[in-house]
């Protein structure tokens, strides 16, 4: 099986920036609440979102530079994204019909990729790869 290589992201996505300010007439938005010191440029953040809007929320509105880690699946090939949105994300995590899920993920199979790079997402495995993600984070901060 050939193996895609994934390269850090840049710090500016000149299409994703379209794109963001398309999101930015629906989306409304937030404020960024630091309950300790003040916040740093090069560091770790951990933090729990919902679903895929906090990702996109994280992107939009927090005043640094950030990448997130995701499903390595989602920066995969087309059929690697098609199953793991619908197993995973509309089956087993909200709970859809087989039929919405199928529709659903095959649609949004075709952008996801794009939209992950956009929002600048490292991928992260569940196996000995995942020492490969800690690698590209330490090469990022």
């Amino acid at each position: 099986m050939k193996s895609i290589e994934y390269r850090l992201p840049k710090r500016r996505q000149a299409i994703f920036a379209c794109v963001k300010g398309l999101f930015r007439i629906f989306i409304r938005k937030v404020r960024v609440v630091n309950l300790g010191e003040k916040l740093q440029d090069k560091c770790v953040y951990l933090s729990n979102h919902a679903n895929k809007t906090g990702p996109l929320i994280y992107e939009m509105f927090f005043p640094f530079y950030n990448v997130k880690w995701g499903a390595h699946q989602m920066l995969g090939k087309y059929s690697e994204r098609r199953a793991y949105l619908r197993d995973v994300l509309y089956i087993r995590k909200n709970g859809r019909s087989k039929v919405y899920a199928g529709f659903k993920s095959f649609y949004e199979a075709f952008f996801s990729k794009y939209f992950y790079k956009g929002i600048k997402v490292l991928p992260t495995y569940s196996d000995i790869r995942f020492v490969k993600t800690v690698k590209k984070s330490i090469r990022l901060l």
